[in-house]
């Protein structure tokens, strides 16, 4: 078992980080905030990040406050974060097992920390899990990241949004939003509705079902059930008349899509079965209803996701920090014995 280290340098309000962060072959000390002292090996920082590469020389000339430790101590690197996130990026860079992050706090932590020193896989292996919570828990995800002026974030959570009526959600992280970071989440989830419903109403990316060498739907050469117009393709000859089954499973889809405006919304199998139901009621629609829906619901799917694609982000961008709020983006103080 490697020896480890009890520091001597007096100071009653100065703790040593547990295993393996207090070896004796350490030659760096990180300080946390909470004045906890991690004993790290500066290869392995050198190696993970650009900002420890540079050397204690170059750190040297980013510090302002420069103090020297009492004899028998090593070079003490500050660190703006507390122990635990420390210990979180620590484990990420040593060869341990990667630690599973599921608090939504701990990791927008981490991911500042390592933005900060430029821990670049830190970085994606924490915008990894900001994804992760972000499809459990977007509208939670969004506000944290907007607290913590966190825009591409931002951006992916409001993005995963569009999975739930926006209008139901609540979080107790909303309590510290802003109302115009709010309003503007809310604008962003009404004009992608808006747009995805309109898929509904412009059909002309379904036209392909009619091509030649296809069978035509079931909602359309049916000769036995009611038919609905839906009107002619924009840009085409083409009229495409439905069952009254299949109409009402379009408005349907299209009353969802404005609540919930993405692709994985017109799977939802509460929309589907009852007008499914009333096709299986049909002699002719039966034998092939069910196949023509997953062709058509595929299409519908794609054509969804790729006009929500091409929404221009309602600006999520956050007001700049006055003077007395602004944060350096190294810092760091360094003691060099």
């Amino acid at each position: 078992m490697p020896e480890t280290y009890s520091s001597p340098c007096p100071s009653a309000k100065l703790f040593d980080a547990a295993v393996p962060f207090n070896r004796i072959d350490a030659d760096l000390i990180l300080r946390s905030n909470d004045s906890v002292d991690f004993r790290v090996h500066r290869a392995i920082l050198e190696m993970s990040s650009s900002f420890f590469a540079e050397g204690l020389d170059a750190l040297d000339k980013r510090n302002i406050g420069m103090t020297l430790p009492e004899d028998g101590c090593l070079p003490i690197c500050y660190f703006y974060a507390d122990s635990h996130t420390i210990n979180l990026v620590l484990r990420h860079v040593y060869p341990f097992p990667t630690p599973d992050v599921q608090d939504i706090g701990n990791a927008f932590d981490v991911l500042q920390v390592a933005r900060e020193y430029d821990f670049r896989l830190v970085t994606t292996a924490m915008k990894k899990t900001v994804l992760r919570l972000a499809e459990e828990s977007p509208l939670k995800v969004y506000a944290r990241a907007s607290l913590r002026r966190c825009e591409g974030e931002m951006r992916v959570a409001a993005r995963l949004s569009l999975r739930y009526p926006i209008l139901d959600a609540y979080t107790p992280e909303l309590e510290k939003l802003s109302a115009g970071t709010y309003h503007r989440l809310l604008s962003y989830h009404r004009l992608c509705g808006r747009v995805a419903a309109a898929v509904i109403d412009d059909l002309r990316w379904a036209t392909i079902l009619y091509d030649a060498g296809c069978d035509t739907p079931s909602w359309s050469s049916c000769q036995l059930c009611p038919k609905f117009a839906l009107g002619s393709v924009r840009g085409s000859d083409v009229e495409l008349r439905a069952t009254s089954w299949f109409h009402t499973l379009l408005l349907t889809i299209k009353q969802a899509l404005r609540a919930r405006p993405c692709g994985s919304t017109v799977y939802a199998s509460e929309l589907s079965e009852p007008s499914l139901g009333e096709a299986m009621t049909c002699l002719v629609c039966r034998a092939t209803a069910l196949p023509d829906w997953k062709r058509f619901v595929a299409l519908l799917r794609d054509e969804v996701n790729h006009v929500i694609s091409e929404v221009s982000y309602i600006p999520f961008e956050l007001p700049a920090l006055s003077a007395d709020q602004s944060v350096s983006s190294s810092q760091v103080q360094l003691e060099i014995p």
